[in-house]
This record gives C-alpha cells, structure tokens and sequence, in this order.
C-alpha cells in the first residue's frame, strides 16, 4: 500500500510517494527504519493509534535575509504562520547574515520562529560587523560581537546556534570564516580591477579582531582556524558519531541524552543523516569564475579550506551556503550537494532576479503554494521525512523524559560563549581543537558524568538536543518515540549559475572578462579619467 502526499506548502516539490507499512519494498526515501519489537501500550491509547499517524518534517534554508533592508524585514513578517499543515513540522535553517543590529537579528529571530516550529542559525559576516563606537551598546571587537550573536541566540526558545537532533536527521550549524588563501584560481591580470583590500572588502574595516587570532595580514588563515575551531566546542564529535563518520561507527540509538526519543534499533551499520550549513562557501566550484564576476577578487573573501576539510570528511546529505549572493544547488567537485538560496538586497532582486531565481526541476511540476508571493521558491524545500510515533515504554519513560529535556537547554551556545571568553590562543594550528573555554563550560555543565556511558561522554563532552519528540509531547502529554522514519532530499533545483556549470567546463586559466564586466570596467575607468584620478 502506498500513501501519496503532496507537499503542498511550497510550489517547488513534486508529490512523492511514502509506504505507510515498514514491510513496504517501494520506498523514495535514502533513509528507512523500523523497531521490530512490540511496546506497550500506553494508558487507553493503542499502540496501533499512533503508527497509523503519518507525520511529516520539512526542512527549508535560506540566506542573506539582510534584514538591515525593511523591504526585507516586511518579506519576513509576510511568511505565512506555524501550523497551516496539518500532522506537519517545518524547520528552518537560516545560513547567516540576517542583520549587524542585535536587536534587528533578535526581532528578526523572533519573527522567523513564529513560522517556523524550529529555528537554526549560524551567524555570517555582516552579523559580526562592528556599530559606531559611539554607541554606549557597541562591543570591544567581533569575538564580543559574536558572544553577544549567540546569547541572543540561547535567549529564544526553539532557536539554535549549535547542532541538534530531529528523529534520525542532525541538523548542523557550521561555524566558518573567509581568508585569500582560499583562492586558488588565476588572479585577472593587470590594473584594470582592484585588489581585495579595505577598500573593496567590508569585512576588513567593520570587523575588528584580537590580534592573537586574526594573523598577520588582511585576510589571513589563522582566523579561518580559529573559527573552526569553535565547531568542535559545541558538540561535532557528536554529528560525526551518529552519522557514522566518528571513531565508533556502531549506534546505540537507546544510549545517552542525545538518543532520547529515538527507539529504533541500529543493526550496527546504519546511521542518521546530516545537512550542514554555513555562511561561507566550502569549495571554490560553488562560485562563478572571476571573469564572470563583477569584482572578480570577491574570490578572495568568499571561502574557507578549514571549513572545506570538514565538510568533504563528513559527506553530509547536504550543505547549505550563503554569502556570494547566487543561488545555486549542484554537486561539487568533492562529492556533496551544495545549495545557497539568498534572499539578498531589495536592488539586487530587482537588477539580477536572474541568478537569485531557482525554480523546480521536478517532471510533475509545481505542488502547491508558495510560502511567500514575492520570490515564491523562498525558504527553499531541501528534505522531507515522514515518520511515525509510539507511546514510549514504561519504566524508562520518566527517565528518558528527563534527559530529553536536559537535553533541551542548548549546552552548545554555552561552550561557545565560553570559547569567546577565554579566547585561550592555541600554540598551533592543531591546539584550536583544545578550546579552554569548551572543557570549562563541559564541566560546569555536568556532561561528563550525565551519562550513563563513562568511555562514550568522556569522548564526546556534549549530546545534541533531541527535539523530534519534545515537539509532539508538548502538544499532547503523551511520552512518544519514533517507531518509523523516512527521509528524502528534494530533488534538484534549476539555478542560473549551476545550471551553467553543468553544461560548461569550468575555465579559471581563461581570465578574459565577460562582455558585461568588461564593460562595467571600461565605464569605471572613465569616471576615474573624468575626474582626473587617473
């Protein structure tokens, strides 16, 4: 038997097809498990009450909200509410850049999760820009900027900096920052287009850091480490762990805080799924060669090879992006499908619509309405899951109740906070995996004794929130467990940039302009000629 259901809160999905039974042989998903064993059942509900319950999880991203823009802080308050899906929970995952006022990104937080059921969020550049020293609120330099980015953060229910966990899918936050040395392609020669310098590059003027993290020179690699460093302070050992890319490939799914709400067996070789996202891009691939770029040096302010090394390790299902404002979704040349879906400038959607535009590729087409009027494709659909819940079996009901909802407070924003705090500057590059602020905020969150496994939370110090279940005991009092699940990533999307990629060799040797940077060069020039600055 099959149950067909169509995504019918967004326009970009075609209706797939979901077995309702764990004996089905048809399945569209990557991922399928079922408990074999029989539960009890809970007092005057069946057990066969729950599992005839299909509930669905939709996962969007966006990025560049740019919320600074009140065009923008209006598109925002206009997505539709919470709860216009029936037996539906919607995630959202927003890859930076929202706003460089806290309060702006606090209201723009809060409006976003009254829409969304989840809220995830990894800051980006613009988040980390300093205000006016004049302001008595303004921060000592971007390391306070990001602290105070992250308690925000923790402040909000149902709003996350740090990696959770939703039945068998971990949603990771991926802490990164640019650096030159990320561009590896043949520079335009000549004096025609300027250099990355302050001047040109935002970052290097409104950003301002501690000098034992920032290196030697504009742009350089130390500050990429360092923020990399800070992904590991908030629990990654965790997400490779249950996607079986850690030192103990084998699952306990019934084991320690993080398996809370999780019933089904491991069989020793499955294990969850992961999308990542960044506000950074991971491999150079995901952007447009520099002849075809209107500052072509925008490469060098773009990327990070720390973050690259992590996410080519891990192999997430997928990696979202933002930052150079194109949206895309391909296959990169390390093997993981990245997307970017921006939202950018109100100037940008009105000059270049073209290359923010991403519409379906779905042979069916279009199933239903669009979440927003103005760019209907946004937040974009990335993964469905279906699943289905059981009352959870006494007696360790009231106990794994309790460690889920330890589970709950967001350890992770605290180990980062204390990383910002302690800002203990590593010897060398491998010391950034040895934060003090990490082992100070583990101890003084109990982590290393909660478990009942000594050797597995001595490994990992953190155990990601798990929220799947909390969602559905929040709503009806019952304690439940998964007792089925299936995933799927949407199928592709056609981008104007990727799309080109897929069809073209990529060129960087080639650094002759395209016809319209050429042109938006020429006229520079003789702005500069005319004002006799040349």
């Amino acid at each position: 038997m099959q149950y067909c259901i169509s995504l019918s809160s967004h326009t970009h999905c075609q209706s797939l097809k979901w077995p309702t039974r764990r004996g089905d042989k048809t399945t569209a998903s990557r991922v399928q498990r079922s408990n074999p064993k029989n539960v009890a059942c809970h007092a005057n509900q069946k057990e066969s009450d729950f599992k005839e319950q299909l509930h669905h999880l939709h996962v969007y991203a966006i990025s560049d909200v740019h919320c600074d823009h009140e065009l923008n802080a209006q598109w925002v308050k206009n997505l539709p509410p919470c709860g216009d899906a029936p037996n539906t929970k919607r995630v959202l995952l927003v890859a930076g850049d929202v706003s460089s006022d806290l309060e702006k990104l606090r209201r723009t937080l809060i409006d976003l999760k009254q829409r969304f059921d989840v809220l995830l969020y990894v800051p980006g550049n613009h988040c980390l820009w300093l205000t006016s020293s004049k302001d008595p609120s303004a921060h000592a330099d971007s390391v306070a900027k990001l602290r105070a980015v992250i308690e925000v953060c923790a402040q909000l229910p149902g709003v996350y900096c740090t990696p959770i966990r939703l039945g068998q899918l971990v949603l990771a936050p991926t802490y990164s920052w640019h650096h030159q040395s990320w561009d590896q392609e043949p520079d335009i020669p000549g004096n025609l287009v300027p250099r990355a310098s302050k001047l040109t590059i935002g970052d290097y003027v409104k950003c301002a850091w501690p000098p034992e993290i920032s290196g030697p020179g504009l742009g350089d690699v130390a500050l990429a480490e360092w923020m990399d460093s800070l992904n590991d302070a908030c629990g990654w050992d965790e997400v490779e762990r249950l996607c079986g890319k850690g030192s103990a490939h084998q699952i306990d799914l019934k084991a320690g805080i993080s398996k809370a709400g999780a019933a089904l067996e491991s069989d020793g070789s499955g294990s969850c799924e992961v999308i990542t996202f960044s506000h950074f891009l991971p491999f150079q691939d995901l952007l447009p060669e520099k002849r075809f770029l209107t500052f072509p040096n925008l490469a060098k302010a773009v990327g990070s090879q720390p973050l690259g090394e992590r996410i080519s390790q891990l192999r997430p299902l997928l990696h979202v992006f933002g930052h150079s404002h194109f949206a895309w979704d391909a296959h990169s040349a390390a093997g993981v499908r990245c997307l970017q879906a921006p939202l950018c400038y109100p100037k940008e959607r009105q000059e270049r619509m073209r290359s923010l535009r991403m519409t379906s590729s779905c042979a069916q087409g279009p199933a239903g309405p669009a979440l927003h009027a103005d760019c209907p494709w946004l937040p974009l659909l990335i993964c469905t899951a279906q699943y289905s819940l059981q009352p959870r079996q006494p007696p360790q009901c009231e106990q794994q109740r309790a460690q889920e909802l330890e589970g709950l407070l967001d350890s992770g924003a605290l180990c980062l906070m204390a990383a910002c705090d302690s800002l203990q500057t590593p010897k060398n590059v491998s010391e950034h995996r040895q934060i003090r602020g990490y082992a100070e905020a583990a101890a003084l969150l109990g982590n290393s004794s909660s478990s009942s496994s000594s050797s597995s939370s001595s490994r990992r110090g953190r155990s990601l929130p798990c929220l799947l279940t909390h969602l559905h005991q929040q709503a009806g009092g019952v304690p439940v467990e998964v007792a089925s699940w299936s995933l799927d990533a949407c199928p592709s999307y056609h981008a104007m940039w990727s799309h080109y990629y897929q069809t073209h060799e990529r060129e960087p040797s080639n650094t002759e302009l395209a016809p319209w940077v050429a042109a938006h060069y020429i006229k520079r020039r003789t702005r500069l000629w005319l004002k006799g600055l040349l």
